[in-house]
């Protein structure tokens, strides 16, 4: 009996899956706001710090000037 071996490995997650959620701001608070409130960061920098050293995604609609969370939209 053949068996087939599926070549399709575990899907990637999508870039909306990958955005921040309630929890995961709450956790991160402390050093969102030590970046850019009290290192005077500019709020691209904080994003790229953010997503490089503690893979956290977010979005930022310039609207309104809120990040946006996995449940906001841009």
């Amino acid at each position: 009996m053949l068996s087939t071996v599926s070549t399709m490995g575990p899907s990637k997650p999508s870039m909306q899956e990958l955005y921040a959620g309630p929890a995961d701001w709450e956790a991160q608070r402390e050093t969102i706001t030590r970046l850019y409130l009290h290192e005077k960061r500019s709020l691209q920098e904080v994003m790229e710090l953010m997503a490089l050293d503690h893979c956290f995604f977010a979005t930022c609609d310039p609207r309104s000037g809120q990040d946006q969370s996995a449940t906001g939209s841009c």
